[in-house]
C-alpha cells in the first residue's frame, strides 16, 4: 500500500522536483535485467482495446454527473441521443427509444461482433441485447467507457459496465449500458487521472499465464486503457511517425506514465515514443514475473521535441559518464535522473546497466525499489 500512496502523493504536483524526497522507499539493492519488452499497449477491434480517448478528463472536481453540462457524447452517431431514426446520421442506422428503456433515446446498429467506429467519436462496441435491457434478433452497438468525455464514462442516465461482446462471450469490455443505480466504482487512482485532467477506460484483467509458466499469472491492479496524450506530449509506439493509441496499462502506472509526460514536456518534448507497457511474461533468463507482466513498466525509445529534433537512446545516449558532452546525451541523462529523483518509477534501467538495454530505458513500479544505474 505504501508504494500506492506515495505515487498517489506524487501525481497530485505531476512528478516534478517539488517531490524530491517525498516518497523514500528502501532501496533493494540492484534488479535482474528485465530485458526487452515487444508488446505494445493498447488493441484492434479484435481485443478489448478503446480506440481514441479523449485527452482533456471531465475532471473529478464535477462531482460526478453534477457541475456544467457536459457535451453531447457522439452526437449523430452510435451511442448519441436520438428521438428518431432521423437523428443518427450513418447507414444502417436504429433509434433505441426512451419508451424501449434508453433515456434520450441511443442511436445503434444492428451488429454481430463488431461495430463501425467515427473520427473524433467515442469508440463503440457489439452488446448482447439483454445486456442493455432489451431484445433482439442480433447484437446491438453502443459506447464503451470513456472518462475523458465524461465523469461517469457515459451518457447521463447510461451507467458503465463489464459486458460480454456478441456472438463472443470471452470478450468483456466495460461499456455503456442503461441506469445509473450501479456504475463502475472509481478508485483513488481513477480519480486522481481525473483530477489531472486524463482521459481513460476501465479495461478486464485478462489473468493471462507467461509461456511455459502456468503457475504464474500476470494479474493487473485496476486495468485501464489511458488515453496517448498525456499532459500534452503524445506517446507513439515504435515510431515516431506511428499513429497514437490507447495503452493498456496498471492505474498506478499510467499516473507514472503521466508523470513521465510532465518532465518530458518541461524539457521540450512533445512526442515519446515506446515500446510497450503490457507483455505476459517473465524476466529473461528467470521463472519471475516481469513487472511488465503487471502492466506495471514501460519501455522508452525515443523522444520528439518541438524544434524538430528526434532523440534515440540507442543513437544517442552516452555510456558511463555523469556529464555527457551532447545536448541530445543531456537530455538523456537528464530525463532517466528526473524519473530517479521524482519517484516517478521505482526501477530505471538504461543502456549503463547491461547490453539488452542499449536501445530504451526500462521503467518499472518494483515495490521498494529506487535503483539507477
Amino acid at each position: 500500500m505504501r508504494n500506492e500512496r506515495c505515487v498517489l502523493h506524487a501525481f497530485a504536483a505531476f512528478g516534478c522536483a517539488a517531490l524530491l524526497g517525498a516518497c523514500s522507499v528502501a532501496e533493494s539493492g540492484m534488479p535482474a535485467s528485465d530485458g526487452v519488452s515487444t508488446s505494445a499497449g493498447g488493441t484492434s477491434a479484435g481485443g478489448t482495446g478503446a480506440g481514441a480517448l479523449g485527452g482533456g478528463g471531465a475532471g473529478a472536481s464535477e462531482g460526478g454527473a453534477g457541475g456544467a453540462e457536459e457535451p453531447p457524447i457522439n452526437e449523430g452517431f452510435i451511442g448519441g441521443p436520438c428521438a428518431s431514426v432521423e437523428d443518427c446520421s450513418y447507414e444502417g442506422a436504429i433509434c433505441l427509444t426512451e419508451q424501449q428503456g434508453f433515456p434520450d433515446g441511443m442511436c445503434s446498429l444492428d451488429c454481430q461482433q463488431y461495430c463501425p467506429d467515427g473520427e473524433g467519436m467515442v469508440t463503440t462496441f457489439c452488446a448482447t441485447p439483454e445486456d442493455l435491457g432489451t431484445t433482439a434478433a442480433e447484437g446491438l452497438c453502443t459506447t464503451r467507457c470513456d472518462y475523458g468525455v465524461s465523469p461517469t464514462g457515459c451518457r447521463p442516465g447510461y451507467q458503465c459496465h463489464a459486458i460480454a461482446r456478441f456472438n463472443d462471450p470471452a470478450v468483456i469490455v466495460y461499456a455503456c449500458v442503461p441506469g445509473e443505480d450501479s456504475p463502475f466504482e472509481l478508485g483513488a487512482c481513477h480519480q486522481e487521472l481525473l483530477a489531472q485532467g486524463i482521459g481513460f477506460s476501465p479495461a478486464v484483467n485478462p489473468m493471462d499465464h507467461p509461456d511455459g509458466h502456468p503457475e504464474l499469472t500476470c494479474d493487473i491492479v485496476d486495468p485501464i486503457y489511458i488515453a496517448p496524450v498525456l499532459h500534452d506530449v503524445v506517446y507513439r509506439p515504435t515510431s515516431l511517425d506511428a499513429d497514437p493509441s490507447a495503452v493498456f496499462t496498471a492505474c498506478l502506472h499510467g499516473l507514472a506514465m503521466a508523470g513521465a509526460a510532465a518532465v518530458a514536456a518541461a524539457a521540450g518534448t512533445t512526442d515519446i515514443v515506446h515500446w510497450g507497457v503490457y507483455n505476459c511474461r517473465v524476466i529473461a533468463g528467470t521463472s519471475t514475473l516481469s513487472q511488465h507482466g503487471l502492466a506495471n513498466a514501460i519501455d522508452f525509445r525515443g523522444f520528439g521535441l518541438s524544434g524538430g529534433a528526434y532523440y534515440t537512446v540507442f543513437d544517442d545516449w552516452e555510456h558511463d559518464t555523469a556529464d555527457p558532452v551532447t545536448e541530445a546525451g543531456q537530455f538523456l541523462k537528464d530525463f532517466a535522473q528526473a524519473l530517479y529523483d521524482g519517484y516517478i518509477y521505482n526501477i530505471i534501467l538504461t543502456p549503463d546497466y547491461n547490453a539488452a538495454h542499449d536501445d530504451h530505458f526500462h521503467c518499472d513500479l518494483t515495490e521498494g525499489a529506487h535503483y539507477l544505474p
